[in-house]
């Protein structure tokens, strides 16, 4: 019966783990493309929470996917808002 190199084994798994948090980072803070830029920029005329978070986003000068995350939320609660507003 053949033995499992054990060092060569716990190797492998620590290089696997360590490139799939590397792409789970990168594939987080990468910018965005332009669709999701116009996406952006529709969401952000839904109101003051959506623009807010569209100046925050653009801050640092690019939109990254946790930014469309951000603005994808304010955005919802200024819709929900107005929503509440023309039930009454």
């Amino acid at each position: 019966m053949p033995q499992i190199d054990t060092r060569r084994l716990l190797l492998s798994i620590l290089a696997v783990a360590g490139a799939g948090l590397a792409w789970l980072l990168i594939a987080t803070y990468m910018p965005v493309d332009l669709t999701e830029q116009r996406h952006a920029v529709t969401l952000s005329k839904t109101g003051p929470r959506g623009k807010a978070a569209f100046d925050a986003a653009w801050s640092d000068g690019r939109l990254t996917r946790m930014d469309m995350y951000r603005l994808r939320e304010e955005a919802g609660r200024d819709i929900d808002a107005w929503v509440d507003m023309r039930a009454h």
